[in-house]
């Protein structure tokens, strides 16, 4: 039936399927498919790579108290990155809330 179909177009069983369908209606909360948990994983990963990246760069101005050349477009540019992953993780959250509603 429409079940069935439905289930075997994310590659899941039936009843797995109904689960993500009844969770994200009542609960309003993402349901991700593995491949959209692998694609978060991933997008934290790089997330925590820039988060160390700053790190590094704050510690090295608070031990030379200046300004390195083209430390500030190398914080700009991790600020962009930081929210091109954010909006990357909303989107994933919202199209999995959307999917499923």
């Amino acid at each position: 039936g429409a079940i069935d179909q439905s289930a075997n177009a994310y590659g899941l069983k039936p009843t797995p399927y109904a689960i993500k369908v009844l969770r994200t209606v009542c609960l309003r909360e993402p349901n991700l498919l593995p491949s959209e948990l692998a694609a978060l994983a991933e997008s934290n990963r790089q997330v925590h790579a820039i988060g160390v990246n700053i790190n590094q760069i704050a510690r090295r101005l608070n031990e030379s108290n200046e300004l390195a050349s083209g430390t500030t477009q190398v914080m700009k540019q991790a600020a962009i990155d930081i929210k091109k992953r954010r909006d990357n993780i909303a989107a994933v959250l919202r199209a999995s809330i959307e999917r499923w509603a």
